[in-house]
Formats: C-alpha cells, structure tokens, sequence
C-alpha cells in the first residue's frame, strides 16, 4: 500500500470513508449519486488512449480496454455493506500508512462536505510518524492556511 514512487498525495474534495462518505450509500441505504457516478466513471473509463502518449497503437489498446471494461456500478453494488472492498480504498482504516506529504484541499460548498480537511489533517498529524502536512480550506472569502490546525 505503500508504492515508492508515491512522493505525495493530493486530496481534493476528498473522501476518508469510500462506503459512508461518498457517492455510494448514506446510512446503509443506495444513494441516487451511486449510478450517476458510476456512468459518468464508466464512460471516462471508456475513452480511448491519447495517440500523442501511446503512439500508432493507440486503437489497439482501446479495444483491449473495451473489451475488459466491466460496469463499475455493478461492483459497487455488490458491496452493499461495509467491507474489505470499501475498508481497502479508505484511508480512515489505518492512517498510518500514509508516509508521504499530504496536501488536502476542502471546502464548504465541494460535493464532499463530509470531508472535514481540518479534522483529518489533525488526525494524520497524530497518526504519522513526520507529517508533512498543508491544507487549502475554502471558507467564505478564506483561503488557505498551512498547517494551521487547532490540533
């Protein structure tokens, strides 16, 4: 979980819980934003490599990719718990193993309102071991602070 050429992560209007605060389930129950999302995601999924990057096989590899694309929704919708799935994509599970510097960008008015920057920028600062932490938060004409927590 720990890839070395991870040098930094950069969350943006983020979530720490995949299953209860994203677009998944709220309470246990399916939320609409589940499908939305989950088409939206299949069809960004679906788009065919940038010839400038992957050169003259550019066409073979999308159909690779299309021909191995499964319904992500239909994943999801597997999981209608809180699970191994939805626990191995969710850093609130184990904060620890985070090593890299963090920069978290959050606001009042992103769709991830759950997302409390301030709460989990404390809670990394505490969980570890050198916290390289900065964190934008967009509050009505504020923006920004680093490393100002009231931790």
């Amino acid at each position: 979980m720990r890839p070395a050429p991870l040098k930094a992560i950069m969350a943006h209007c983020a979530t720490e819980n995949r299953y209860s605060d994203d677009a998944h389930y709220a309470g246990g129950v399916l939320l609409p934003e589940n499908f939305e999302w989950g088409l939206m995601f299949q069809t960004l999924t679906a788009l065919p490599p940038d010839p400038a990057f992957v050169g003259k096989r550019w066409r073979e590899m999308w159909k690779q990719r299309l021909d191995a694309l499964m319904p992500v929704i239909t994943e999801w919708t597997r999981h209608q718990r809180y699970d191994s799935f939805w626990r191995q994509g969710s850093v609130q599970t184990d904060y620890s193993r985070i090593s890299c510097p963090v920069y978290i960008v959050d606001g009042q008015l992103d769709p991830y309102r759950d997302f409390r920057g301030a709460q989990v920028g404390c809670t990394l600062a505490a969980a570890i071991e050198d916290p390289q932490l900065m964190f934008d938060e967009h509050r009505l004409g504020h923006h920004g602070t680093e490393a100002s927590w009231p931790c």
